[in-house]
């Protein structure tokens, strides 16, 4: 354009796609945790043209967002062709553990990332009991949950007034002398997404007043009850 001798340009950069395309940037590991009762946002970044159709599922289930607040679903565009993609879990509960894909598609291209969201649940002791059999020994047996898979271990004390503030317990196990006896079994429930374990302590020889505790412990913690 001339005015007066006077010359105006301007110019634009015209991108050719030949064909429309929908890249992943980076990878999720296989396995994402999330904590009970914690809020877990998972996020997936995507280079995607022309601008694509974005879903969630969970076990091959289309997911939306929840009118209860408790999952919410955005896609943003941060710059031309970049996507993020983010996926709220809001105070997870152990239902939400399962398989989840994300998939972006249009016309011409797709693509798609897939991962076990595995819900973690501190461990707690859910029954300590104890029996006294006619042989005189005493059978303790301890059955606790949690996930991942708990640590269960036994202790004792004989010293009541200074266990367990000033004086350690002992740890136990299946003593050489054969003072002591354990069976420990662990199961899975895939309905509760947890692990049960349950241990029984037979102390074969009991003469004075003892107290044994029952300690469970896993990545988020540790429970324990004990009996006297």
């Amino acid at each position: 354009e001339s005015v007066n001798d006077h010359r105006d340009e301007k110019s634009i950069n015209v991108t050719v796609v030949e064909s429309g395309y929908v890249q992943l940037l980076g990878e999720l590991d296989a396995v994402q945790f999330a904590e009970l009762h914690r809020s877990r946002t998972l996020q997936v970044v995507f280079e995607a043209y022309p601008p694509p159709t974005v879903m969630w599922l969970k076990d091959n289930r289309t997911l939306g967002d929840s009118s209860a607040g408790e999952i919410a679903l955005s896609t943003r565009n941060v710059s031309e062709t970049r996507y993020v993609s983010e996926l709220t879990l809001v105070r997870v509960k152990v239902a939400e553990a399962g398989y989840y894909t994300m998939r972006a598609f249009h016309e011409d291209a797709e693509a798609q990332i897939s991962f076990q969201l595995q819900v973690n649940v501190p461990v707690r002791v859910l029954e300590l009991s104890e029996n006294h059999p006619a042989s005189g020994e005493q059978t303790v047996r301890c059955r606790g949950r949690g996930m991942p898979q708990p640590h269960l271990t036994w202790s004792t004390c004989s010293d009541l007034k200074r266990c367990p503030r000033e004086l350690p317990p002992t740890p136990l196990g299946n003593s050489s002398e054969e003072d002591s006896q354990l069976e420990t079994n662990v199961t899975y429930w895939p309905e509760d997404q947890e692990f049960e374990v349950v241990s029984t302590l037979r102390l074969r020889r009991v003469d004075q007043p003892l107290s044994v505790r029952c300690t469970l412990h896993n990545l988020l913690g540790h429970d324990m009850q004990e009996v006297t």
